[in-house]
């Protein structure tokens, strides 16, 4: 994915939680610019700041919408600058809207699970959609693989009960959704756990892990390892926290993957190799499962990675795209249905305004055909009132006519040709006027029946027009509530203002402690390298110590064949000891019996008062040592019988010592 779409739905969320709104005071704007700028480095940081403050100087008391601060940052190049550092961007940002996320309802997950589910929802969001937000489509697959994790069966109906429908769903309205419906009896632990398995799969496209046994390259001795399956690598480490790496196996198309004879002491064997000529790495890897079950899930999941680089398949990434163009062709197809209806739509409304207008055009006809209609009843009118003038005065005249006619007979014929020329023509007159009465008569008709149509259509264009009147009452109804809650509005806003400069504040804080803790963070990577170099080091000369072990294990060999030959004569020498032992304490119980019969007799010899008897003179015990030195210094050569016999015990005791002395000796030796 192109990392300006990261760049820019992180900022959103930055945006957004400093006002949820949409639009973000100058000043504060200020402040997360100064935070952006931060991942260009020290020297960076104030120059974009200082920009911000320039641009925004001359409308300082207006609010800033994120469509013009994001074309603002484009101009000044900060989203195609290669110089950005996308890790310490993407943490600052989050830093930024952490404070907002976590004032929430049914805070279940802690705040690192919380921030993998936010960069789980921002791979997964809609591209180039404000607000950012993700389908419901991924919002049921993302809250399966979940709820599966933590070991819970999934529940459809449930979700769609809980969710009313919603197309889409905002970061904050997806962890109100999981939170409260499926993670709220759940214990945090299981719930982290589910996460990172969750973000393992989707993030870092981890297929499988676990503890294996693997045989060594140079010292054929088996060892557990941690491995972690991904497309086209598979990692093993020292312990399950993935962080002392021992090893990357680079798996290609022409890898293999089969089951292999056990070997002394592990069962459940497999092996991983290519006949790839050209792969410089090892060729070959041995490992052994815990059991049959687990050795058959490596083998599907390293067969599924093979076969996936053979047939050039997609991982999750790919899906995902699958997904998304396959969302849009739909959404293509609805917006050209939309796009049809509204063409229609428009069309009836053309062909309603066109009949609009011809009943207009007809009202506008009928109203004149009713004008012209009432000035020909008024020509007519005018025109009987002068016939009823003229037949009036022709009546006078006729009576002069009479008068005159008695008067003269020839003035009378005159008079009665004359008036039946005026008769015939007043018949001929009143023909044209009836045929006028009947024309006029099937024009009034007519007109009638025009004005009964428009009498019809105004009563429709009245019910239109009460119907928008009630209308524009409702409205009126509306807006006097909207006010209401315009005022209510400007009181919270006020109260955001006051809750802005707060958290103002509270980012001054937060900066500071982050440029130390930036420091630390530096100086932790400086140990860290020194640690790197000492672990190499430790490398190298674990390697000459393994060869130094094996010259060492030959001579151990050799000094054990060596003790055991001296463990067998120190046997044959105990053996030996324990026979003088014997000897020694066997002449020691003799020698009591001869002194007790001694004693008794020189008791008898005394009671009778005899003189002692002449006793042969005592000579001291000879040993491999010599003789004892007590013989020399206590008594001379000279010592009288009597003393002698008395001391023989001790020479015998010191003999047994001498004896114990030189096993003791011997032992020592050995």
């Amino acid at each position: 994915m192109d990392k300006n779409e990261y760049v820019k739905r992180w900022l959103w969320h930055a945006f957004n939680g400093l006002d949820s709104e949409g639009t973000v005071d100058p000043q504060q704007l200020k402040v997360l610019t100064a935070h952006v700028g931060a991942s260009l480095g020290s020297e960076n940081k104030g120059n974009i700041a200082h920009k911000v403050t320039e641009r925004y100087r001359c409308e300082s008391t207006l609010a800033v919408c994120f469509s013009n601060y994001l074309e603002f940052l484009d101009n000044e190049g900060f989203l195609n600058n290669d110089k950005v550092d996308l890790k310490k961007l993407e943490e600052t940002l989050w830093a930024l809207c952490l404070t907002d996320y976590q004032h929430r309802d049914h805070k279940m997950v802690a705040d690192p699970e919380l921030r993998k589910l936010w960069q789980i929802f921002n791979f997964l969001a809609e591209p180039d959609s404000l607000p950012v937000a993700i389908d419901r489509e991924e919002m049921v697959l993302l809250t399966e693989k979940l709820v599966l994790a933590m070991g819970m069966k999934w529940d459809l109906s449930r979700f769609d009960h809980v969710t009313k429908n919603l197309k889409m769903f905002t970061f904050t309205k997806m962890m109100v959704c999981f939170e409260s419906a499926f993670a709220r009896d759940m214990d945090q632990m299981c719930i982290a756990e589910a996460v990172m398995e969750v973000y393992d799969e989707i993030i870092e496209e981890v297929e499988k892990k676990g503890f294996l046994h693997k045989k060594g390259h140079v010292m054929k001795n088996w060892k557990e390892r941690w491995f972690v399956l991904k497309p086209r690598h598979l990692t093993y480490y020292t312990s399950r926290k993935e962080k002392d790496k021992k090893g990357d196996i680079h798996i290609k198309a022409s890898w293999k993957a089969e089951i292999i004879d056990d070997q002394k002491n592990y069962d459940n064997c497999f092996a991983i190799w290519t006949d790839d000529k050209s792969d410089k790495d090892k060729s070959r890897y041995e490992l052994s499962a815990a059991d049959p079950r687990t050795r058959q899930a490596w083998m599907i999941a390293l067969r599924g990675i093979i076969t996936r680089e053979q047939t050039k398949g997609t991982g999750q990434y790919g899906k995902l795209l699958e997904r998304r163009a396959r969302r849009k062709k739909e959404r293509e197809e609805e917006e050209e249905q939309k796009r049809l209806m509204e063409e229609e739509k428009r069309k009836r409304e053309a062909e309603l305004r066109e009949d609009r207008r011809r009943q207009e055009e007809a009202k506008d006809k009928a109203e004149r055909e009713l004008a012209k209609t009432k000035a020909r009843e008024e020509e007519e009118r005018k025109r009987r009132q002068e016939e009823e003038e003229a037949r009036q005065k022709a009546e006078a005249e006729r009576e002069k006519a009479n008068k005159a006619l008695l008067q003269s007979e020839e003035r009378l014929k005159a008079e009665e040709e004359l008036r039946r020329q005026k008769e015939e023509e007043e018949r001929l007159r009143r023909e044209q006027d009836e045929a006028e009465r009947e024309r006029i008569a099937r024009e009034r008709d007519e007109i009638r029946k025009a004005l009964k149509e428009a009498s019809e259509r105004a009563d429709m264009e009245a019910g239109l027009k009460e119907a928008e009147q009630r209308r524009l009452a409702e409205l009126e109804e509306t807006l006097k509530r909207l006010q209401m809650s315009l005022d209510e509005e400007k009181r919270l806003r006020l109260e955001q203002e006051q809750a802005r400069e707060l958290k103002q504040r509270l980012l001054d804080e937060e900066m500071q402690k982050r440029e130390k803790l930036e420091q630390l963070k530096e100086e932790q990577a400086r140990l860290l390298a020194q640690e790197q170099q000492r672990r190499e080091d430790l490398e190298i000369k674990s390697e000459e110590l393994s060869q130094e072990f094996v010259m060492q294990e030959a001579k151990l060999e050799e000094e054990r064949s060596k003790l055991a030959e001296l463990e067998t004569q120190r046997h044959a020498a105990d053996e030996k000891l324990q026979a003088a032992m014997d000897k020694i304490e066997e002449a020691e119980k003799k020698r009591k019996i001869i002194q007790k019969k001694r004693d008794e007799l020189s008791k008898k010899n005394t009671s009778l008062g005899l003189a002692q008897t002449i006793k042969p003179k005592a000579r001291p015990l000879v040993t491999h040592r010599g003789l004892p030195s007590s013989a020399f210094s206590k008594f001379g050569p000279e010592a009288s019988p009597q003393q002698t016999d008395q001391d023989k015990p001790k020479d015998d005791k010191q003999t047994g010592e001498n004896a114990m002395n030189s096993q003791a000796a011997a032992n020592g030796h050995l």
